[in-house]
């Protein structure tokens, strides 16, 4: 028979992913997700998935429909018992039920941080349970035959229906658009591998099987809903929003279309949801219309499916969602009850794993500092970059060589930061805010200055344990051909115009270790600089100081934070700090005591021989996994947080 369940077979046969990132996410579009709604994020580069949902749907007819169910009535007639090959019912009847389970899953595996591709199938149940009055011996139903006279009737057995169903491949295209909208395209290939739908029945031939409460027919390919879908494809354009980047709150949308080959109908999906991630769960909610375009086909449904997410198990995923149809089903068409039904209730769970670990995402960006009027490259012009995510790139000094151009690699991103200009004799022009996503390669940063009289300005940042800066409120004490003290604003920044001459700045607030800095300034010129301020007592801790695995040596991803430890060091010369190494619990204590302090030894190497520290201020001590910070460990992320290195400061 005509299939009139498109929507349900194409949701059905789709794979559910874990976000784990984008954090467990699931949906039945064959990506990541919510419900029927996808997400346009990707899972990131490596991530591999198996998952799959369990779906139930239930309805008790109240009214009675022509249909094209079929089965052979069974009667008793006399001492005869006999299969009337002739008459089949076509009728269910009121206080029939229908039954469907639906159980999709399948495998995906995330090409590129952009590219995810999957494989997906389905398993079918399908079960008519017909009225019990026909089925009990004690209580038979009395028909009434032209030919046959009056005779008891213990027809109408439950019918059953299960089967694998077809086979779809999918491919999704992950675009940003910016750091807040991301637009994304997923794609799917149906091959027809179910069965078809059977049009022979086992024909009942003892009174024995007509009298069990169990009795049934198993009928190949589906009963109102077909389990082979034909050679098809579908297209969904998605699209994710975020207010802002750390937002718990988001929003998806989608629109999509399928078409069958061998049915003369297709159907469009259009859907709205939102989300909260939370600490440990995420609740959702999606509305949503399934507009199936041919004329003589079931009813469109709109549909509001509520859910919640479980977070907080890493690398697993489970979720409920419960979908409600918000407008009236098709009355006189019992294909409706299998396509649309009333409620369906889902549970979903999966498995995901990566098999490529966090790396850098890199970009790098270039341009040129000119002179306004002459427009001749400055040489020696000064580009720095603020940054309150702070990492090693935003917080280091880059000059421009004999043209005026400069440029910076291996930015880690999505990043959002500032670039400001200085060079001597010139006036600084506002900075530039600039925004970069992995792979970037961004030219023309270009700026041009005209020349003005000295000027010093600056910002003071507080270095926190991660590493991380802030700008703080701290005085400025200026030495010199001129003697003065001024305090910054509430963002930690401060400027000064002075005559040319030397002069030392030093940046102090109670509690830091203060820094010190000598300056000549010229006529003309305008310098800009930034003071970062230890706590007495400090401690930095760094996760991501890597080393060769089961090794002591330094891997090259890790040089511009050590050199930014250096920085640090030489903008505080009075400070002596203690270098520790940790580990995770992975193998004997001896041998982690041993390789924390290799590793602590190495890092003392590195800042002594490439940076110029000093010997007798850099003491290297290894804890080994006596100090772990998450115990026990159940997680890789546990290991990675146990697998540190950190600055003590222990004189100042």
């Amino acid at each position: 028979m005509k299939s009139k369940s498109v929507l349900l077979l194409l949701i059905a046969t789709a794979l559910l992913i874990p976000l784990s990132t984008l954090s467990g996410r699931v949906s039945l579009d064959g990506s990541g997700g919510w419900f029927r709604i996808p997400s346009a994020y990707n899972l990131g580069k490596g991530t591999f998935t198996i998952g799959t949902r369990i779906m139930l749907n239930y309805y008790a007819f109240e009214d009675s429909f022509p249909t094209t169910l079929v089965y052979y009535d069974t009667t008793w007639v006399g001492p005869v018992f006999t299969v009337d090959t002739t008459t089949r019912d076509t009728v269910v009847r009121t206080g029939d039920a229908l039954t469907c389970i639906t159980v999709p899953f399948g495998i995906s595996y995330a090409l590129t941080d952009f590219d995810e591709i999957g494989i997906t199938s389905v398993f079918y149940f399908d079960q008519f349970l017909a009225q019990p009055i026909h089925i009990r011996p004690d209580n038979p139903g009395i028909i009434e035959n032209d030919s046959l006279g009056t005779f008891q009737y213990f027809g109408r057995a439950n019918i059953k229906s299960t089967s694998i169903g077809d086979i779809s491949l999918f491919y999704k295209r992950t675009i940003p658009v910016n750091e807040k909208f991301t637009l994304g395209g997923v794609t799917q290939l149906i091959f027809p591998t179910g069965p078809e739908k059977s049009d022979s029945l086992v024909r009942r031939t003892t009174p024995d099987s007509v009298m069990n409460d169990d009795s049934e027919i198993s009928w190949s390919g589906g009963l109102f809903r077909t389990f082979r879908q034909g050679f098809g494809a579908s297209v969904s354009l998605v699209g994710s929003f975020k207010p802002i980047p750390e937002s718990p709150f988001s929003f998806s949308g989608v629109l999509g279309y399928t078409y069958l080959g061998y049915s003369k109908y297709q159907t469009l999906l259009i859907g709205l949801g939102a989300s909260f991630k939370g600490k440990y769960f995420e609740p959702f909610v999606e509305a949503t219309g399934t507009f199936v375009l041919s004329p003589d086909s079931v009813a469109s449904p709109l549909r509001l499916t509520p859910g919640l997410r479980f977070t907080s198990l890493p690398g697993l995923y489970l979720d409920i969602a419960y979908d409600f149809r918000l407008t009236s089903n098709d009355k006189t068409n019992v294909e409706s009850y299998a396509f649309c039904p009333e409620w369906l209730a889902s549970v979903g769970f999966g498995w995901s794993y990566d098999f490529i670990p966090d790396r850098p995402r890199l970009a790098w960006i270039a341009g040129k500092i000119s002179d306004i009027k002459t427009m001749s490259g400055i040489s020696e012009a000064m580009v720095t970059f603020s940054d309150t995510t702070a990492d090693e790139y935003m917080f280091s000094s880059i000059v421009t060589d004999e043209s005026g151009e400069w440029f910076v690699a291996d930015i880690p991103a999505p990043r959002f930061f500032e670039v400001n200009v200085s060079a001597e004799g010139y006036s600084a022009v506002n900075p530039r805010p600039i925004f970069v996503y992995p792979g970037d390669s961004l030219t023309g940063i270009d700026f041009t200055l005209d020349k003005e009289l000295g000027k010093i300005e600056g910002i003071v940042y507080e270095i926190k344990s991660d590493a991380s800066t802030a700008p703080i409120t701290a005085s400025v004490r200026i030495s010199g051909d001129t003697t003065l003290t001024i305090a910054t604003d509430e963002n930690g920044r401060f400027d000064v115009t002075l005559l040319p001459g030397s002069y030392t700045f030093e940046a102090y607030v109670a509690g830091y270790i203060p820094s010190k800095k000598d300056f000549n300034l010229a006529s003309k010129q305008v310098l800009v600089t930034e003071f970062n301020l230890l706590k007495e007592k400090a401690e930095l801790v760094f996760h991501n100081i890597n080393f060769e695995v089961n090794k002591a040596d330094i891997l090259p991803e890790s040089y511009p934070i050590l050199n930014q430890v250096a920085r640090l060091l030489k903008e505080n010369m009075e400070v002596k700090i203690e270098i520790q190494g940790h580990t995770d619990s992975d193998g004997s204590n001896a041998h982690n005591q041993q390789l924390s302090e290799a590793r602590a030894n190495s890092v003392r190497n590195y800042l002594i021989n490439t940076q110029g520290i000093s010997p007798e201020k850099l003491l290297a001590i290894g804890y080994g996994e006596s100090r772990l910070m998450i115990s026990p460990e159940r997680s890789r992320d546990d290991k990675r947080m146990n697998r540190r290195v950190e600055f003590h400061v222990i004189e100042n």
